[in-house]
């Protein structure tokens, strides 16, 4: 057994990292699909309740909202009397599911997806129940706390990238309302600051990608805490950063290549069959669960992807695999 996995830890080339990754998924799609299956069916059970208990009278309301909104007067009619509380509670409702699903579901599925993918690259048994109870309460902790952090910076880049666009639209539309040359150089400069705005925010968001890339694996097989992830994580990138990079392009093309497809496929077949407006509850309902079928079915070869490319980057930097052959262990939590 030792030799097994000893021989998979080896620098690998991005087709090596390619071909396994899918080799790993397809040989254990049920066990990973079940892990990431098993936390979400409750959620998409709420979601389906929801929308039918919604969305049964948004077309109605829609309908009626069209003809109060040019006769509504705001300081003669109150807000109360516009027909939105079925869309306030649909989509309250749905923001709620969300965030909490992105906080705290989300992070504990990927520290389960990553034990069972790490347990069977390295031939070890794992079971759905198992790659769950074996994170225990501290993994599980620094997942919750490491996704948190994520959305708050998330949160100051996207606000930033906001900032940035609305000053540059404000640029554009003083320089439309002024006609002249300065107007002119208003409305130019406007321009180049949605470029400068959209171009900066790309690039923050690819670096907060990139730093935050393998912390779920230094959670999961380091036991490191929250931040010492983040650091962990970086402290593996930054020195292959536009390797890792490029195997990332390319595994992104590959997905979209396998999903958009189907996805185009089965929401045009969805719009033929029910209409989107007056079907509007059970329109929902199938394209959440179309929506959900292929997170599911892409977020474990996501995870097989990064775990792989985890263990290549410890083996190119830090002989990981000369350190097993020196301990020789047989871990149940790779360390």
């Amino acid at each position: 057994m030792m030799h097994a996995f000893q021989s998979r830890l080896r620098p690998m080339t991005v087709t090596d990292i390619l071909d396994a990754t899918f080799r790993l998924y397809r040989d254990n799609f049920l066990t990973f699909f079940g892990i990431a299956t098993m936390l979400q069916i409750p959620f998409i059970v709420l979601y389906l309740l929801v929308t039918m208990f919604f969305g049964q009278g948004i077309p109605s309301d829609l309908v009626e909202l069209a003809q109060m909104v040019p006769r509504f007067n705001l300081s003669e009619d109150s807000l109360t009397d516009l027909p939105i509380g079925n869309m306030v509670g649909y989509f309250g409702f749905v923001i709620l599911i969300s965030l909490f699903e992105a906080f705290f579901v989300v992070q504990i599925i990927n520290g389960a997806l990553t034990h069972a993918i790490s347990q069977r690259y390295l031939d070890q048994p794992i079971g759905m129940l198992e790659a769950y109870s074996n994170l225990g309460s501290r993994r599980i902790g620094n997942l919750v706390l490491n996704g948190v952090i994520i959305s708050l910076f998330s949160m100051i880049v996207s606000l930033l990238i906001v900032g940035g666009l609305f000053f540059s639209f404000v640029l554009m539309g003083t320089g439309f309302g002024q006609g002249s040359n300065s107007g002119f150089l208003l409305i130019a400069s406007g321009f180049v600051g949605i470029l400068v705005s959209l171009l900066i925010g790309l690039i923050l968001l690819v670096l907060l990608g990139m730093t935050f890339l393998f912390a779920p694996q230094a959670i999961v097989l380091e036991d490191s805490n929250a931040w010492g992830a983040i650091r962990r994580s970086w402290q593996l990138v930054r020195s292959s950063f536009w390797r890792i990079m490029l195997i990332l392009l390319v595994f992104w093309l590959l997905i979209q290549l396998v999903t958009i497809g189907p996805s185009y496929m089965l929401n045009l077949l969805l719009n033929v069959v029910f209409d989107p407006l007056n079907d509007f509850a059970i329109h929902q309902a199938m394209s959440l669960l179309i929506s959900y079928f292929l997170q599911l079915l892409v977020l474990p070869l996501q995870l097989c992807a990064y775990t792989l490319l985890y263990y290549d980057l410890r083996v190119r930097k830090e002989g990981y695999d000369m350190q097993l052959m020196a301990q020789d262990p047989t871990p149940s939590m790779v360390s």
